[in-house]
């Protein structure tokens, strides 16, 4: 058995494939990530036909979670991937920020401050992730009056970050916690070919005919 290694700008076609399919059977979506959506489902008479339309039009099977909050509806379909022995563990929590903010060390203050709450020892986590939100460019918001003077306005440190990792090459500078070798890397030799995403994918074929 082989196995070959992610192909994300595939995997991003695929995944606006399966939305673009799922929009045509429901009120409203909402894509969360590169494999999981917010579907409204009311009025949808049985969720399997989901399913079924991914399989005809992407050839792509989905599962469906449902339940009364988005989270709940996560957990309900992650918890049904794992075996029936193992430690289950799901927790989530959202950190709303006062104003908009660009600076990356700030950032990671505020992701670890919200994962110390939920971090639970002795399960064998699989991901761990932090989503970013109501992403609004620097003129488009209404500063907070009553922040400190710098809070909420772009950050010359990161520009200047920015202008350097332009120039050198990304991550030139980058937060101390990661590591400048962490020793391992992505594997990119054995990519699955682009099918959808380049000709140079595309499996080629020929057709004999006689006239």
């Amino acid at each position: 058995m082989g196995f070959l290694n992610s192909n994300y700008k595939l995997y991003a076609d695929v995944s606006n494939r399966v939305v673009r399919t799922i929009q045509g059977m429901v009120l409203d979506v909402e894509a969360y990530s590169i494999n999981k959506c917010w579907a409204d489902l009311i009025g949808l008479l049985g969720v399997l036909g989901l399913d079924r339309k991914s399989l005809t039009r992407v050839h792509m099977p989905i599962g469906v979670g449902i339940s009364s909050t988005r989270t709940l509806a996560l957990v309900s379909i992650q918890t049904g991937q794992h075996e029936l022995e193992e430690r289950r563990y799901y927790r989530s929590l959202c950190i709303p920020l006062a104003h908009p903010i660009d600076y990356t060390r700030l950032l990671v203050q505020v992701v670890l401050a919200g994962l110390d709450p939920i971090y639970r020892e002795g399960y064998a986590y699989s991901k761990c992730a932090g989503v970013l939100g109501s992403i609004v460019q620097t003129d488009e918001f209404t500063p907070d009056l009553f922040a400190p003077a710098w809070q909420g306005r772009p950050s010359e440190r990161m520009r200047v970050v920015d202008r350097i990792n332009a120039r050198y090459g990304r991550a030139a500078l980058h937060v101390g916690r990661v590591p400048a070798d962490p020793g391992w890397q992505m594997r990119r030799e054995l990519l699955s070919r682009g099918y959808m995403t380049r000709w140079g994918g595309v499996t080629a074929g020929w057709l004999d005919y006689a006239i």
